[in-house]
């Protein structure tokens, strides 16, 4: 018998496989505190918008008044909402208020910086207009105190 002993050298490489299983409880694990912080943010989304929105669905299938109980009516209620001519009238109005004034505060501000920053003729009359109003407003407050 020889008297010689062998010593193993580590090995270089990937880590040894863990099995599926320990992978999801691994990753379990390591989730575990973003779940804690989002408890509280989704218990009061499901308290505040949620519950309130399915309710909100639930009761549009039923005619409900106070001294009655509510009685099932399906999707009449949204026939009937649909065929006013009122309702059409606001939907319509609030459609053109939405695009317009969406289109007008994001177009005419920025049509506004980049005239301020150009080399333009009436630069600085555009400047004086457009900064005038601040400037005023504290000039009278510093002088009426």
């Amino acid at each position: 018998m020889s008297d010689a002993s062998t010593t193993a050298t580590p090995r270089l490489g990937a880590a040894p496989r863990v099995g599926r299983a320990a992978q999801i409880g691994q990753t379990w694990r390591q989730s575990q505190a973003a779940y804690l912080l989002l408890a509280p943010y989704l218990i009061l989304f499901v308290v505040i918008l949620a519950y309130p929105l399915v309710f909100s669905i639930y009761l549009s299938f039923f005619d409900a008044t106070l001294n009655q109980a509510p009685t099932f009516v399906g999707a009449q209620n949204f026939v009937h909402l649909f065929t006013d001519g009122e309702f059409l009238t606001a939907l319509r109005n609030t459609s053109y208020y939405a695009v317009f004034v969406v289109i007008g505060e994001t177009i005419l501000p920025l049509f506004m910086a980049i005239a301020m920053n150009e080399r333009l003729p009436f630069r600085t009359v555009l400047r004086t207009a457009y900064f005038l109003p601040v400037v005023t407003s504290w000039t009278v407050v510093s002088l009426i105190w």
